[in-house]
């Protein structure tokens, strides 16, 4: 629908705030979070390279819409309120940084944590 584009677009949804999306989203996640049988879940933190300053710069119309691709993969877990952690996990061919998201269930941070701090140790 309308907001639907309003996002796609980059355009910002003034209406709805995210404490206002957490409460209208939270119970049916609640719901449904039993049936996911999983203890975390691991993605990219962002789903394409981060652009440069020198980019965003030359095109400063392009920000917002480029931030909405950009946190596509971690906007849901903001809105749920489920812990959640990214930890560098490489490097663009451009040398820009590279995050690998860890997500839990509500109320298993120490589970998120354990598993950044494995990465990040087995990483070293």
């Amino acid at each position: 629908g309308d907001r639907r584009r309003r996002h796609r677009d980059g355009r910002r949804d003034d209406q709805v705030d995210i404490g206002e999306q957490r409460r209208r989203v939270a119970p049916h996640a609640l719901e449904v979070a039993p049936a996911i049988d999983v203890d975390l879940i691991v993605t990219p933190t962002v789903a394409v390279p981060a652009p440069t300053i020198a980019e965003l710069t030359e095109q400063p119309d392009e920000l917002r819409p480029r931030e909405v691709v950009l946190m596509r993969t971690t906007r849901m877990f903001d809105v749920l309120g489920t812990p959640g952690i990214s930890v560098p996990c490489g490097t663009t061919a451009a040398g820009l940084p590279i995050g690998l998201q860890i997500i839990g269930a509500p109320g298993a941070d120490a589970a998120v944590l354990q598993l950044a701090a494995a990465y990040e140790a087995a990483a070293r």
